[in-house]
């Protein structure tokens, strides 16, 4: 903590009172755990829609939420696959590679 004195060698109070509203500012613009839920239900657009929303409250969250939209879309793309390589599989009795 940085402590700054005025001309008389005191503690500058309006520093002191900076430093507590922007520490209070910081705690009250933490956004909810709750848009980490919007990648995970929507997918890439969930994951698009909370990156513009967070990115600047939160930039750490914002590209979170972006990379959860990534993540979820690569498994449903994976997800599809296998179901359509059973499906391509039980059709023809040949197991495909």
């Amino acid at each position: 903590m940085i402590i700054v004195f005025d001309e008389f060698g005191e503690r500058s109070k309006y520093f002191v009172q900076s430093v507590f509203l922007k520490t209070m500012a910081e705690e009250y613009s933490q956004r909810s755990k709750a848009w980490y839920l919007l990648p995970i239900f929507l997918g890439i657009i969930g994951g698009i829609i909370g990156f513009f929303v967070l990115r600047h409250d939160s930039p750490k969250m914002a590209r979170n939420c972006l990379i959860i939209g990534v993540i979820t879309l690569a498994i449903g793309i994976a997800l599809s696959a296998a179901g359509s390589l059973a499906a391509l599989n039980g059709m023809t009795g040949v197991a495909v590679p």
